[in-house]
């Protein structure tokens, strides 16, 4: 007897790399005494040697990519990695800066190939820093060189982004 899955497949967890080919993720370290990213799949920002999560009034010219999914380690990284949301500080994280990545839509449908918006002004339940498939002037900006992988989302509002170096 064959499985059918009526509704689309999970897409991965936000920080996940989607291909493998033609990557490039950068070494960075956060600073945990300001504005540390809250989970992978979020887009941060370099601030001398070290990244930080989206602030409110930053612009598009102050991305620098998304964080990658840790993967625990033996060692002292398996105890701080295991069921901890946080990213570890204590240890350096990975940031793609090219490639293709699982990330969260937070508000509108992506639709492959269509651009990607960074929401710089809080208008709750939308938060700053999130990815979102549709312009809002003055509550987001237009990611030059990101573009959706992949349309739609699944049930986590989880779906791919394409991130050109800049």
């Amino acid at each position: 007897m064959a499985t059918a899955i009526i509704n689309r497949a999970g897409a991965g967890f936000p920080g996940d790399v989607i291909e493998k080919t033609n990557i490039n993720i950068r070494t960075t370290k956060i600073d945990p005494n300001t504005n540390p990213p809250q989970a992978a799949g979020d887009p941060v920002k370099l601030v001398g040697e070290f990244i930080e999560a989206i602030q409110s009034g930053d612009t598009a010219a102050d991305f620098y990519g998304i964080l990658v999914r840790d993967v625990p380690v033996q060692g002292a990284t398996i105890s701080a990695g295991f069921g901890n949301p946080l990213p570890n500080a204590e240890f350096p994280q990975g940031t793609l800066i090219n490639g293709y990545i699982a990330v969260t839509c937070a508000v509108g449908v992506p639709v492959v190939g269509q651009p990607v918006y960074l929401r710089i002004l809080e208008n709750l339940p939308n938060v700053v820093g999130q990815l979102e498939a549709t312009s809002v002037p003055g509550e987001n900006v237009l990611l030059p060189g990101v573009t959706w992988s992949t349309s739609g989302t699944d049930a986590n509002l989880v779906t791919g982004i394409h991130v050109l170096a800049q």
